[in-house]
């Protein structure tokens, strides 16, 4: 498959030529970059719309070696952030420079044990765990 001709994020991970049973028992922790534009859309949903360009993609196959999901999501989205926050330190050099407004980084995610441990951080007793939260608050 030609990767520059996929059309989803899907795709680009159903791309992978080893299949399950070569890699064992494992699930994967994806991630995507966008730069983007909320559009002014007047409903009265929940729902976000917006206009933008994806920056990056990764969908990664890890095995379970550590003790929870929990632990495995937040080290992902430690490495993901970094990223996110490395581009965003170079366009605020660029938005500076241009005198344009800042742009912000969001982090969204659909783990709520994720969430919880955001909001509380009594949920978790693991020391770097709590010190990786703590980074990303």
């Amino acid at each position: 498959m030609d990767l520059r001709l996929a059309e989803s994020p899907r795709e680009l991970e159903q791309a992978n030529p080893m299949d399950d049973k070569q890699l064992g028992p494992r699930y994967s922790i994806g991630c995507t970059i966008i730069l983007a534009t909320e559009q002014n859309t007047r409903t009265r949903t929940n729902e976000i719309e917006l206009e933008g360009n994806l920056v990056h993609y990764s969908s990664v196959k890890c095995p379970r070696v550590t003790k929870s999901v929990l632990a495995s999501e937040v080290y992902g989205i430690i490495a993901r952030v970094d990223i996110a926050i490395a581009i965003s330190t170079t366009l605020a050099m660029v938005t500076k420079q241009l005198s344009l407004l800042a742009i912000l980084v969001i982090v969204f995610t659909d783990s709520y044990s994720f969430y919880e441990c955001l909001v509380k951080l009594s949920t978790t007793k693991e020391k770097r765990l709590m010190i990786d939260i703590m980074a990303l608050k």
